[in-house]
């Protein structure tokens, strides 16, 4: 019984480090490199809701709806959640949403600053 108790603290233990070790340190700030960033941080838990999200959230990052300090701003943001270890589901995606829902409603450069405190 001590073993199979043993066994699956063991277990767990190295399913945990490896969903650690997947996460990256921080997301390039590069508009071509951070959306690849994303995609592969995302799936890295679920690989379908990932590319569903993706599937949105791209279009709306390469249509230029974002303008450049926008995107320094969301960068900055992004590791900033690596560094207190959010995680990419429910934490990122949310955080992608809202990005798609605000660029989306026509709102102003300077709601966004407002709005991205």
């Amino acid at each position: 019984m001590k073993l199979k108790i043993i066994l699956s603290f063991v277990l767990a233990t190295l399913l945990n480090l490896n969903s650690i070790a997947q996460a990256p340190k921080s997301f390039t700030p590069d508009p071509v490199v951070y959306p690849k960033e994303m995609q592969a941080f995302l799936q890295s838990s679920i690989k379908k809701d990932a590319d569903d999200l993706m599937e949105r959230f791209l279009p709306v990052w390469q249509a230029n709806k974002f303008t450049a300090e926008q995107q320094k701003k969301i960068y900055e943001f992004s590791n900033d959640m690596l560094r207190k270890r959010m995680k990419p589901f429910p934490d990122f995606a949310n955080y992608l949403n809202a990005l798609i829902g605000f660029s989306n409603s026509g709102q102003s450069s300077e709601s966004f600053k407002n709005w991205h405190l």
